[in-house]
């Protein structure tokens, strides 16, 4: 091929210029939709303020200006401030495990006694990412476990795209198919009044269906990549070389001070997850407070300077530093049409529509409304204050359970966080993959939709044994 025809390939855009491109279709889209309100109405049992089900009317149309586009990245920053803080805070602790030691010898550890059986490590680490993620609700867990994973799937023959995959979709199905998510499970078991936790054997039954398909076609791509590299959809034998360079598989040995530092930073993360799931009593600033102990407290038992605790948590934040920025850029869509008032014209048509479904056919109207709020509302615990108050009673009308009405709603909000081209985590994740979104939708694409067929039969099978308990 000449040296013409290769400067003339076109070359799929950045994710940041395809989030932004979003920001300005939602820009101009708010000028044709009417804008629309529901009243909000404080709820005791949340403490969140709730939209009221009965109540939407349409408004005088807000029209926004340039400069309204314009600083919506701004807004994006000031609406996802809390995720970006708390995104800093976990690379920063994991960094700081990394410069003490403690990850790289568990990860040369385990490359070294799997070197034989290397496509178990597949189904470990998601089973591992999949079960935290059931419990803390964060997708932002991807950013620190892909830089950790990838050595240590390129070391044993896999590629990118394995590794990606098996971060990404583990993530994806603990924080959808949850039995215990935080800013979803919980939050609409308030709302309708469900005692917590109630439907745990149906949702770990999914979750457990879930997982194991998705570790399956993970294992299946990655044995595939094992036996002919040239197979690889990101095959690229330089990078893959310059990604393991340094990193030996051998049963290293820990230190008494790693050891000790390993023991705290295990400790403290534990003690998140126990008041989390069981106490109920974290807020994103209190998780934040528990993510820099584990910056802080092993740090210090590891005997790091003041000066290299520091530079090991900026390490870390610049690390996430792309994905952080993605997340603003995502969150200015939804600031975009927050302000003109169309995000509630958006709900109201959408409910509408599956009002007048048949029951059977409303349960999976109700996951694709959430699908498509996923271009709206980014956000999880959002999309729960907004969307579930309307579908909650609207279940009652068409005669489909609460609990159902629920788990349509965790569908919908998940299973898309890894495909919809505004989602600022997916970008980033690619990007530490060095992975293109064309790539990526070529590879994980077909298995998406099995996913929602799945996903639509488990709904079906819900609503016909009126899953409970109401």
């Amino acid at each position: 091929m000449s040296e013409k025809a290769i400067a003339k390939k076109p070359h799929f855009p950045d994710g940041m210029a395809i989030v932004m491109s979003f920001t300005l279709l939602a820009w101009l889209l708010s000028f044709v939709i009417p804008s629309g309100t529901f009243e909000r109405i404080a709820d005791p049992v949340t403490g969140r303020n709730i939209v009221d089900a009965a109540s939407f009317h349409f408004v005088d149309k807000s029209y926004l200006s340039l400069m309204d586009l314009l600083s919506s990245l701004h807004n994006g920053f000031v609406s996802a401030s809390d995720m970006i803080i708390m995104t800093f805070l976990i690379g920063g602790a994991f960094s700081v495990a990394r410069k003490i030691g403690i990850i790289d010898i568990m990860i040369k550890r385990l490359a070294y006694h799997m070197r034989n059986k290397s496509i178990w490590v597949i189904p470990m680490m998601m089973i591992l990412i999949s079960l935290m993620e059931n419990f803390l609700g964060t997708p932002e867990i991807c950013l620190i476990f892909i830089p950790i994973l990838m050595p240590l799937f390129l070391s044993l023959g896999f590629d990118a795209m394995t590794a990606c995959g098996a971060v990404l979709i583990s993530e994806c199905i603990g924080f959808t198919v949850s039995f215990a998510n935080p800013f979803t499970v919980i939050i609409g078991q308030k709302l309708a009044g469900l005692p917590l936790y109630s439907g745990f054997a149906f949702r770990f039954i999914a979750w457990a269906l879930s997982l194991a398909v998705a570790i399956l076609f993970v294992a299946s791509y990655g044995k595939k990549v094992q036996a002919n590299p040239a197979k690889s959809l990101v095959y690229d034998p330089a990078a893959s070389s310059a990604a393991v360079a340094g990193f030996q598989v051998e049963d290293a040995a820990f230190t008494l001070r790693q050891k000790l530092a390993g023991i705290a930073f295990l400790l403290i993360f534990s003690g998140m997850l126990i008041s989390i799931i069981f106490f109920e009593m974290l807020d994103i600033a209190q998780m934040d407070a528990f993510f820099l102990l584990m910056c802080i407290v092993p740090g210090m038992i590891a005997g790091l300077s003041s000066k290299e605790l520091v530079d090991a948590v900026m390490k870390g934040a610049k690390s996430v530093m792309y994905g952080a920025f993605m997340m603003a850029v995502a969150r200015s869509v939804s600031t975009i049409l927050t302000a003109s008032g169309t995000v509630d014209t958006i709900v109201y048509y959408l409910s509408g529509a599956v009002s007048q479904l048949p029951s059977y056919l409303a349960v999976i109207g109700m996951q694709l409304v959430q699908s498509v709020m996923n271009f709206v509302i980014p956000s999880g615990s959002g999309q729960a204050i907004v969307t579930l108050p309307i579908l909650l009673p609207l279940s009652d009308v068409v005669g489909i359970t609460n609990q159902t009405a629920i788990m349509a709603f965790q569908y919908g909000d998940g299973l898309a966080n890894i495909i919809v081209p505004n989602s600022g985590i997916l970008f980033a994740c690619l990007a530490l993959g060095n992975i293109t979104y064309n790539k990526w939708l070529k590879w994980f694409g077909k298995f998406f939709i099995f996913q929602n067929i799945m996903s639509f039969g488990v709904l079906i099978i819900a609503h016909l044994i009126q899953w409970g308990p109401f």
